[in-house]
């Protein structure tokens, strides 16, 4: 399987890195609800690792929902699954400090300059490189490594900065415990609100998450509780009593009781 190629082969052989991306984007957008199968198979992997497949999930199946041209879809993957190599060329005490020093914190800054430069070298083609470049970047001109503002940052980069700040958000750090589902969503959410994340790419990414699963408990607007039964398409929810009802009138509030997402 495609996912067994990624975890054996060197990250940096470029032709088995696209082969193996590709048919994991193939596998996804052809049966998304197979997905259990791809977390099966990488349980038992390196935590980045695990992260890095989750990302290239998460990246093919909101870029199917935003109708993202097909032909920028590969390119697009192979650079959210390769955007932290350089994380293996700065100094690993860094890596495992609970509290970074300013001195510190630039040099894992360097990540991305020291990724981009080796990946260069290892022939990896330059659209690719370039999405990498900018994954840090915020939309503000408050990320690194080159301060660059919205307009400079490509689109697939500001989707790489949202995507993957609720992957890590809710993935356990040896600092940190890991956030609920609900408050890395309140986070990401806030980060496009002072405008650091493209806003509008923040909220067709929340709405993507889909907010009403089947089963998730829900208060309404006149404070009666149901059970959704179905998640309809067009913002409505079907409930367990059969009655459809727009997502408006349930209350946004209770939020934590019926977020869900991989």
């Amino acid at each position: 399987m495609a996912l067994e190629d990624c975890g054996q082969s060197d990250v940096l052989n470029n032709k088995a890195i696209t082969q193996a991306v590709t048919n994991i984007v193939l596998f996804v957008l052809n049966d998304a609800s197979r997905l259990d199968l791809i977390y099966e198979k990488i349980s038992e992997d390196s935590q980045s690792f695990r992260e890095s497949v989750r990302l290239l999930v998460l990246i093919t199946l909101f870029s199917k929902e935003i109708k993202l041209r097909k032909d920028k879809l590969i390119p697009f993957a192979k650079s959210a699954f390769l955007k932290d190599i350089g994380m293996s060329l700065i100094p690993p005490d860094y890596k495992q400090s609970k509290q970074l020093s300013a001195k510190a914190i630039d040099s894992v800054h360097e990540h991305v300059v020291l990724g981009c430069r080796e990946l260069q070298s290892r022939g990896i083609e330059d659209n690719v490189i370039k999405i990498i470049k900018c994954h840090h970047e915020n939309c503000d001109g408050s990320g690194y490594p080159h301060g660059l503002i919205k307009p400079e940052i490509p689109l697939e980069a500001r989707i790489i900065r949202i995507i993957d700040t609720y992957v890590a958000l809710t993935s356990q750090r040896h600092y940190r415990e890991k956030f609920s589902r609900v408050e890395a969503i309140e986070k990401v959410y806030h980060a496009a609100q002072i405008g650091k994340f493209d806003h509008i790419l923040t909220t067709k990414f929340i709405n993507f998450i889909r907010l009403y699963p089947k089963g998730a408990k829900v208060e309404l607007n006149d404070k009666s509780q149901a059970i959704v039964n179905k998640d309809l398409a067009n913002g409505t929810v079907e409930l367990a009593d059969s009655h459809t009802v727009e997502k408006s009138i349930v209350d946004k509030v209770n939020i934590a009781k019926c977020l869900w997402f991989i």
